[in-house]
């Protein structure tokens, strides 16, 4: 393995066709454009050497993406693109379509494509990192931080505080850490020999809540409205 692929950065992007919950979710018009060329658009502005690897199902996703330049489609097969598909295989199954033409580099990135306000700044900050990380760190992801007091519902349904002895001030809490699903940057063998996230060693970069947003539901896409036009108007 290298660290660079032919002299660029490996950035895979999931994108299957099937989102219930807002229809062709990731060719969604926001701002004016397809929600996944938001994140399309801010990898290609990154300091460094990139190649996007876009894994679809979708024809229309593949022929929405197709004019961008360093980008390449992987086709993904059905069986790898149902609600029940998890994120992991799609990555296994890219990352091998990869390979078929180019060696693969000791690290990769998965960006979302429901991330339209994951900023290139974060993306190099990324980038930069990779080659000074410790050999024992597997993945860097980014998270959301909160101080929130945190419960569960247990079997009698009543609520359980899942911290118990946190104090009651926000303030004095300890920081806990979201999974946002907006980057990862994967150290590449370690993930098909895990191949589960979750069971990487993992460093956090904190970013905001803003930049996190998720686009899961149609008030989503309101709000990233929102936020692009605030961000617009204070450049």
């Amino acid at each position: 393995m290298t660290f660079f692929n032919k002299e660029s950065i490996p950035i895979i992007i999931l994108a299957r066709g099937g989102s219930k919950r807002i229809p062709r979710k990731n060719i969604c018009v926001l701002d004016g454009k397809p929600l996944i060329h938001h994140s399309i658009d801010a990898i290609l502005k990154a300091t460094l050497p990139v190649h996007i690897y876009i894994s679809t199902d979708c024809p229309n996703i593949a022929q929405s993406c197709s004019s961008f330049p360093s980008l390449s489609i992987v086709s993904r097969p059905p069986s790898l693109a149902s609600d029940s598909s998890s994120s992991e295989d799609a990555l296994l199954h890219a990352l091998k379509s990869i390979s078929v033409n180019s060696s693969l580099s000791d690290w990769f990135l998965l960006v979302s494509a429901c991330s339209p306000l994951l900023s290139t700044t974060t993306i190099d900050q990324v980038l930069l990192m990779l080659p000074t990380i410790p050999i024992d760190i597997e993945c860097i992801m980014t998270v959301t931080e909160t101080r929130e007091d945190l419960w569960s519902l247990s079997s009698d349904g009543t609520l359980v505080r899942l911290f118990p002895n946190a104090p009651r001030q926000q303030q004095l809490r300890s920081s806990l850490f979201i999974e946002n699903s907006a980057l990862y940057a994967l150290r590449t063998k370690a993930f098909i020999a895990a191949p589960y996230i979750h069971k990487l060693k993992s460093m956090p970069l904190v970013i905001s809540s803003e930049e996190s947003l998720d686009i899961n539901e149609p008030s989503d896409l309101h709000l990233a409205q929102f936020l692009l036009n605030k961000r617009s108007t204070s450049i």
